[in-house]
């Protein structure tokens, strides 16, 4: 799967993701994938104006994935998977 190969990529490359999900164009930091009831999804800081947040993604609604040539600059810490669990079943 070309969206899992990219997300892999980006996370040992230290690199940011862009991509499309549901018509808006994303920028995000990936953290980790997920997989909550047999469905795998993005944990990942997103990139809106002058803040990251964190944000959650399925994959399957992801497209025209690609890493971009930015590295990692946030030096934000990483929350916890719950947090990103806590997104998911909202």
């Amino acid at each position: 799967n070309r969206v899992i190969t990219e997300i892999i990529k980006s996370l040992k490359a230290d690199k940011l993701l862009r991509f499309t999900y549901k018509a808006e164009e994303i920028t995000v930091q990936p953290v980790k994938l997920l997989n909550f009831e047999g469905k795998w999804f993005l944990a990942a800081l997103v990139r809106k104006d002058d803040a990251y947040l964190p944000g959650v993604f399925e994959l399957s609604a992801v497209e025209s994935i690609r890493m971009i040539d930015a590295y990692k600059s946030f030096n934000l810490p990483e929350p916890e998977s719950s947090v990103f669990l806590e997104m998911i079943m909202k």
